[in-house]
């Protein structure tokens, strides 16, 4: 027989579920990455995304994705190695016009983020 009502288990299970969910974002890993702006008028197009993977391509250096997010575009890579000679590249090859920035990209699924799950 049970000890406590049904509802006082089920509320216990709701914010066990709750609590499992908000803390489902901390599992998922950042990915190395690089973030470029644009600066004094440059433009972030499709353009300057071809050239950037271009640029990585002919220095061996793979990437996962090539992104925009919001005003910057960001270069996910595999490993902080290829972040590090992906950085390295990409300052000498753009350039004054863009800032090129260290950065850790977020893996978090969008359904989860869109949830509010941050890391």
């Amino acid at each position: 027989m049970l000890e406590f009502p049904r509802w006082k288990y089920f509320l216990i299970l709701l914010v066990l579920a709750v609590s499992a969910l908000y803390a489902l974002p901390n599992v998922y890993q950042k990915d190395p990455s690089v973030q470029i702006t644009a600066s004094r008028g440059a433009q972030l197009d499709d353009a300057l995304r071809s050239r950037i993977d271009g640029e990585l391509k002919s220095a061996g250096i793979t990437q996962k994705a090539i992104t925009k997010e919001g005003d910057s575009l960001m270069v996910r890579l595999p490993s902080l190695q290829a972040q590090t000679r992906a950085n390295d590249v990409l300052r000498q090859q753009l350039g004054e016009n863009y800032t090129v920035a260290l950065n850790l990209a977020s893996t978090v699924p969008d359904w989860l983020a869109k949830l509010g799950g941050r890391p």
